[in-house]
């Protein structure tokens, strides 16, 4: 308990002093659907503290959950996620809490997304705790409530010891109105990654992003189209990517793509340097039907 009672602390501090570009997202309009899915988030702390980290981890992971750890490829499926945290000591780490900052779920109030701070305790020194930011897509069931179908840490290095092989990119049975959106999810994202390359990713991401989409850049929140432009532009960092995995909320109003970037910057001598990573995008359909990136995260993965 006093662990946990440390974790909430921490959390809290770390709110107080999280620093954000253009002041926290705008807040979505409060439904009894929406705050079940934060509830949810919430309450993986509690679903850690009853069946330990690794089971507890696994409790609200989907079947064919695609989780992105920093430092490691993408693992797709919770058998081969399961793998992945059995063979890491995350045990040792104590128990992590997680605080949801906002989200949004679908029309039809099966699917969502939040976004939030994870505190994990650390060996480093006693009472210590190390900060991580993270995006979740979730989707719910009338059997299992809601379950993360896509995750990623960001800020977060990897488990000493873990070792992710490498996967072929499953290729899911989905209804035909679902596989359409993801189609088109697909074009839509590989269509923004051209525009990074033809226009600059400042002017990419400025036209893609809704007006209260997110992105964490460190330990920043960065809200809104015009405070992702500059900056991208103080980072003087080009990025190109593409998608290799999609899901889509059945209503065709919310989804996520998967995909691997290399961005490019330059180093202390000038020289180009090169980082090789992962992300996941949420997107949301607008009120024109129009494809808009509502929050944004990546981490690093072994060199191609």
């Amino acid at each position: 308990m006093r662990r946990r009672l440390t974790l909430a602390v921490a959390i809290t501090l770390a709110l107080g002093c999280h620093s954000n570009r253009n002041g926290f997202a705008p807040a979505p309009q409060r439904t009894l659907a929406r705050d079940s899915l934060l509830r949810a988030d919430a309450s993986r702390s509690d679903s850690v503290m009853a069946h330990g980290v690794v089971d507890g981890m696994l409790t609200w992971l989907a079947p064919d959950a695609v989780y992105l750890r920093g430092g490691l490829s993408a693992v797709y499926g919770r058998p081969a996620i399961q793998t992945l945290l059995r063979t890491a000591p995350l045990a040792a780490l104590g128990i992590p809490a997680w605080q949801p900052l906002g989200g949004a779920i679908s029309a039809d109030r099966q699917a969502g997304y939040t976004f939030g701070i994870a505190a994990r305790p650390t060996t480093d020194a006693p009472q210590t705790v190390r900060f991580e930011r993270y995006i979740a897509f979730w989707e719910r069931t009338a059997t299992m409530g809601w379950k993360v179908v896509a995750y990623v840490e960001i800020g977060a290095g990897p488990p000493t010891g873990a070792v992710a092989d490498a996967a072929s990119v499953p290729d899911p049975s989905r209804a035909p109105a679902v596989a359409r959106t993801c189609s088109e999810l697909a074009q839509v994202d590989s269509a923004f990654a051209e525009r990074s390359r033809l226009q600059g990713t400042p002017a990419a991401f400025a036209a893609a992003m809704a007006p209260d989409g997110i992105t964490f850049a460190g330990s920043e929140l960065v809200v809104g189209p015009r405070a992702e432009r500059d900056f991208l532009e103080s980072q003087r960092t080009s990025l190109i990517w593409h998608p290799v995995y999609v899901g889509a909320a059945a209503s065709g109003d919310l989804g996520f793509t998967v995909g691997v970037y290399v961005a490019t910057g330059r180093g202390s001598t000038g020289a180009a340097v090169q980082t090789f990573g992962k992300y996941l995008t949420v997107w949301r359909r607008d009120e024109k039907g129009t494809w808009k990136v509502a929050a944004d995260g990546g981490n690093t993965m072994p060199p191609p």
